[in-house]
């Protein structure tokens, strides 16, 4: 079966607006945050964000027929990473690279509505910050572990149909 004929392929062009999301070096590794804003805009896109290396740029394109969305991360005043995955069920995710040693995975879906709205992205982290914290001491988790917790539950969220 080739990706064309995939049941679980996505048509449609993503939604252009707040997505969160992750980056991992290997799988099952430690789950690394990440929020931007994406506009799709034809077979473009563009867009930036934030993540625990920094604040970036996005630069990449997205062919509806196949789902495949491919860009390059850079970091202002820092290196790039290239990002290759597809849209499928409302997320996308792949793989991720930097050269033949700096490599893993990613998944990023629409943020929720009410999560980010129009803040800036240093709002954000600050506010991501503050949310994961509270969510830690209320049950004694470390803050990675609540910052797992928290993806899996929006992730849920953003699958369930309205």
């Amino acid at each position: 079966m080739t990706r064309m004929e995939t049941p679980n392929a996505s048509p449609a062009t993503p939604p252009s607006g707040p997505w969160c999301g992750y980056y991992v070096y290997s799988p099952g590794g430690t789950r690394h945050g990440q929020q931007m804003t994406l506009t799709f805009a034809g077979a473009r896109l563009s867009g930036g964000g934030q993540d625990d290396v920094g604040v970036f740029d996005v630069n990449g394109s997205y062919a509806r027929e196949s789902g495949l969305v491919s860009w390059l991360k850079t970091y202002r005043g820092a290196h790039g990473v290239s990002y290759r995955g597809y849209f499928e069920k409302g997320s996308i995710y792949g793989g991720w690279r930097i050269d033949a040693e700096c490599h893993g995975g990613f998944k990023i879906w629409p943020a929720p509505p009410d999560s980010i709205g129009n803040a800036n992205v240093a709002a954000i982290a600050e506010s991501l910050e503050t949310v994961l914290t509270r969510h830690a001491k209320a049950k004694g988790l470390t803050l990675q572990q609540a910052f797992d917790e928290l993806c899996d539950e929006a992730e849920r969220q953003s699958m369930t149909p309205l």
